[in-house]
């Protein structure tokens, strides 16, 4: 999926250390808006960011609310300070989020993968009925 290929690697180079770091937790407290902070950190961008907005903003609010509070707990919670974090995306019928926190080791502090499925951004939900004839 192009958005996904075009946003997660500017995602993961501000998760992963030393740059998780330097992210303001702030952008990340309760009640601030996904889409909003991850515009603000240069994540939305490319040749059509309204698209990459609209498919963030479609994103179910309680997986948003979600990523937003590991991203925050992350930042905030940790002895020693954040681990880094890997963000990756799969094709899929439903939404889906899976984490997963590997535990810190003598050799490694840990660190958390984050999987999101969908659809790809402009096909079709069946109960929404066929997409629109183009004009």
């Amino acid at each position: 999926m192009p958005i996904a290929q075009t946003m997660l690697p500017r995602v993961n180079a501000l998760a992963t250390p030393p740059m998780i770091g330097e992210v303001d937790p702030d952008l990340f407290a309760p009640g601030v808006d996904l889409v909003e902070t991850l515009t603000e950190l240069g994540v939305v961008s490319g040749s059509d960011p309204e698209m990459f907005r609209e498919y963030l903003a479609s994103i179910p609010a309680g997986m948003q609310e979600s990523l937003r509070a590991l991203v925050f707990h992350n930042l905030t919670e940790r002895p020693g300070g954040p681990v880094g974090m890997t963000f990756a995306w799969v094709p899929a019928y439903d939404w889906e989020l899976r984490i997963w926190e590997a535990a810190g080791t003598p050799d490694s502090r840990g660190g958390i993968t984050v999987l999101l499925s969908s659809r790809y951004p402009r096909d079709p939900v069946p109960v929404d009925g066929p997409p629109p004839a183009p004009s």
